[in-house]
């Protein structure tokens, strides 16, 4: 159910930076902040929260400011959470190495897609 529920805030709301290799997801309220890192930090997904106005100043001082925004590594976010929208998903995957995977998953959410790695790991 909690990654259900991350799958629908990040798949509605949250957006690829391909330049980072981020997941971001911008918000403005800290208790949408809270409920959304708890539920990560619940599932072990180490998120990077970025809500510090110092670290969300723009070089252009007449550019809007940037939101607050939580961001997870974009392969962490692919393996453990993934996509419904094949849009955001095709964005996110467009340069992936080629020890992952593509899946597809109606077990958990129909239409479901995120990745798996192919190889086995040392340990």
């Amino acid at each position: 159910m909690k990654r259900a529920f991350l799958v629908g805030v990040f798949d509605g709301r949250g957006s690829y930076d391909k330049t980072a290799k981020f997941i971001a997801l911008d918000y403005n309220n800290d208790a949408i902040r809270d409920i959304v890192a708890n539920v990560l930090n619940d599932l072990g997904i180490e998120a990077n929260i970025n809500s510090k106005a110092t670290a969300r100043v723009r070089r252009d001082s007449t550019s809007a400011p940037r939101k607050k925004q939580i961001r997870i590594k974009h392969i962490e976010f692919l393996l453990n959470i993934g996509f419904i929208s094949p849009t955001r998903f095709n964005s996110a995957t467009s340069n992936l190495p080629s020890h992952y995977d593509l899946m597809n998953s109606s077990d958990i959410l129909p239409s479901l897609k995120y990745i798996s790695s192919n190889q086995d790991t040392l340990f």
